[in-house]
């Protein structure tokens, strides 16, 4: 099956967005240790700050000039397709 969403990186909500990704990787903490790479977690609040900090400060240029993305997922960014994902 397949949904296709009109602009769904655009109209994510930031909160509402944060709020599915603390959650899942809360949900999902418990299934790192059958990767065979070691990567160690960081506490929910830090997850948290850096969502916030990606998702609040994504700049983009179009035609030279630099514009600042108010709401949603920056189109091309890598974490905005895992965002989306979990978001869904």
């Amino acid at each position: 099956m397949t949904i296709d969403v009109v602009s769904l990186y655009t109209y994510i909500p930031h909160k509402a967005a944060m709020q599915f990704v603390c959650l899942f990787y809360e949900e999902t903490l418990d299934k790192w240790q059958n990767y065979k790479y070691s990567v160690a977690p960081v506490n929910v609040e830090t997850l948290e700050n850096l969502l916030n900090f990606m998702l609040s400060e994504c700049t983009f240029q179009f035609d030279n000039v630099l514009f600042k993305q108010n709401y949603g997922c920056l189109m091309g960014a890598p974490a905005s397709v895992r965002i989306a994902n979990i978001y869904m």
